[in-house]
């Protein structure tokens, strides 16, 4: 089920699509994983990069994931 509840802008989404990309990049997390992982959702990603929006609980846990791996704070 994609979320298209939220208030983040595009500029936000954008932001965080690429910190997930250069995350995946760096540390050859395959998407489906990285989703298991972070938000119990192997489609995360993909969904992502087809416009999902995240509510912003969904998308502060994920900025929050992101933040405590070494390397990847903003």
């Amino acid at each position: 089920m994609l979320e298209r509840i939220g208030n983040i802008d595009s500029e936000g989404a954008m932001e965080i699509r690429q910190r997930i990309e250069i995350y995946l990049r760096q540390s050859g997390m395959k998407p489906a994983r990285f989703g298991r992982e972070v938000l119990n959702d192997p489609g995360l990603v993909f969904d992502l990069r087809n416009g999902r929006v995240l509510r912003a609980r969904t998308r502060q846990r994920l900025i929050d994931w992101l933040d405590a791996r070494p390397g990847t704070a903003k």
